[in-house]
């Protein structure tokens, strides 16, 4: 069983674009770093990759979308609505 998964809202996903900008702007220096991006299990790429395809997703499919730290793989993509535990989400 996965743990609660917790949903990026709207104005989290707005912060975090804010908190990303300086990391795409020195893309080279930050992105390229390895080291992980603050208050995440992820490196900013991989934030930085499920953002973008999440705001995809919101865009052109449901608004439902988010994804999540997990520090075993690069993040997860969930879209609300089937049952996993103790959540109400599917997992791509």
């Amino acid at each position: 069983m996965r743990e609660k998964i917790e949903e990026l809202k709207l104005e989290e996903f707005t912060r975090l674009l804010k908190a990303l900008e300086d990391y795409v702007k020195n893309f080279d220096a930050k992105m390229l770093s390895g080291e992980k991006f603050p208050e995440w299990e992820l490196k900013p790429r991989e934030v930085w990759g499920n953002w973008l395809l999440c705001a995809l997703f919101k865009s052109e499919i449901s608004d439902q979308f988010t994804f999540s730290n997990d520090e075993r793989l690069d993040g997860y993509i969930i879209e609300k609505g089937l049952i996993l535990g103790d959540c109400k989400w599917n997992m791509f």
